[in-house]
């Protein structure tokens, strides 16, 4: 089993330190531990829990990074701390997800790793998982969707922009 120590872990601080900026020491103290509890779930069970399989260590880099920026998020819409996401919050992030400029792959990645968090946090505090109501899939064709123009008639006038 892998151990996550509070100071870290192999794909860096467990904390970060925009989000240290943030949170009081009693937060990052509470924070630190909900982190480590879940890093180390992603590591020896996140991938397949019955079987006690985790996830390769640049997995869980990738989704503690994203994680920590949906957590940032939620406290900006809350304006408060709180480690107690909800569903809400999860359609809420993919919604500003899907009107920002990242790539579809990237916005994927986010939805992955939100995803994972309701199904730790299912394992974890016998919470629903979490259906998302958007989809951010990967573009697996050639051409990339920016490439085309887009039309829409708008009533009387004509709208023509990039997708």
């Amino acid at each position: 089993m892998t151990r996550v120590l509070e100071g870290g872990f192999d794909g860096g601080q467990i904390v970060p330190d925009p989000t240290q900026k943030r949170l009081s020491d009693r937060q990052q103290e509470d924070y630190t531990e909900h982190r480590v509890r879940l890093i180390e779930w992603m590591q020896n069970l996140g991938k397949n829990p019955a079987e006690g399989e985790g996830y390769a260590q640049d997995t869980v880099n990738d989704r503690a990074y994203r994680l920590d920026q949906f957590y940032r998020w939620v406290w900006d819409q809350e304006d408060r701390y709180t480690t107690q996401t909800t569903h809400d919050h999860a359609d809420g992030w993919m919604r500003e997800l899907a009107y920002g400029d990242s790539s579809q792959e990237n916005k994927a990645s986010h939805r992955k790793a939100v995803k994972m968090l309701f199904r730790w946090r299912s394992w974890e505090f016998g919470e629903e998982q979490w259906d998302p109501d958007t989809s951010l899939g990967t573009n697996t064709g050639q051409a990339n969707p920016k490439d085309y123009l887009i039309h829409v008639d708008l009533g009387e006038s004509l709208v023509t922009f990039w997708e």
